[in-house]
């Protein structure tokens, strides 16, 4: 292969001196002549990003040491994290409160007579209805038949101004059409010793909440 071009001559490797003369000092007429024929072309090799030795990816025992290393830290931390109850007796104690204040507001919307059914022992609260004949029916209200405290949530006792204090069996508290007929106080505790205490005066929709262990004396 040659290829033309004025003023070089490669063809033995070597340059020649001067404007159209050979290696030996001859001077060459007409154009001058390259011969690439031994000239080796190198390959082309596409460029990697990724530098030579470098691995972006993890081995399993890199894998295996950070797992190991997550389960040490929650066995550790885990057992630090106990559950908070406060919250919970927090929200037992409105949903109380807010469960007295809209049966209170049916008995008198509708004049219907109902009964809140407290179990101190068993933490239970049921509300039903009572019919003309003193007969007692589960409340149809889908709101009335809701879980109202939380597990874990004791009452500890029930003050009314018919009974006085009680701190077992259960209290029954009415609901007619002219709304509540006695005050009461109910006493809930959690499991770590916090109380609220939830404050009901006759005939009116006002309940108030304590956070703490309050308004129990008459």
């Amino acid at each position: 292969m040659r290829i033309l071009r004025a003023g070089i001559c490669v063809k033995t490797g070597q340059r020649a001196e001067g404007n159209g003369q050979n290696a030996k000092g001859t001077r060459i007429s007409g154009p001058i002549i390259h011969d690439v024929s031994s000239l080796k072309l190198k390959p082309h090799t596409p460029h990697s990003s990724t530098r030579p030795g470098s691995d972006p990816g993890f081995t399993l025992l890199e894998l295996v040491v950070v797992v190991a290393i997550l389960s040490l830290v929650a066995l550790l931390v885990f057992p630090r994290l106990s559950t908070d109850s406060s919250a919970e007796l927090r929200s037992s104690a409105r949903s109380l409160a807010a469960t007295i204040r809209y049966l209170e507001d049916r008995a008198v919307a509708t004049k219907t007579a109902y009964r809140m059914r407290v179990n101190v022992a068993d933490a239970g609260i049921e509300i039903l209805k009572v019919l003309p004949d003193g007969d007692e029916q589960p409340a149809e209200d889908v709101l009335l038949n809701k879980k109202i405290l939380a597990d874990g949530i004791s009452i500890t006792d029930v003050t009314t101004s018919r009974l006085g204090k009680v701190t077992s069996g259960e209290v029954r508290i009415d609901f007619g059409p002219l709304g509540r007929g006695e005050y009461f106080v109910i006493h809930l505790g959690s499991q770590k010793g916090s109380y609220y205490t939830i404050l009901a005066y006759p005939r009116g929709s006002r309940v108030r909440v304590f956070e703490n262990y309050s308004g129990g004396t008459l």
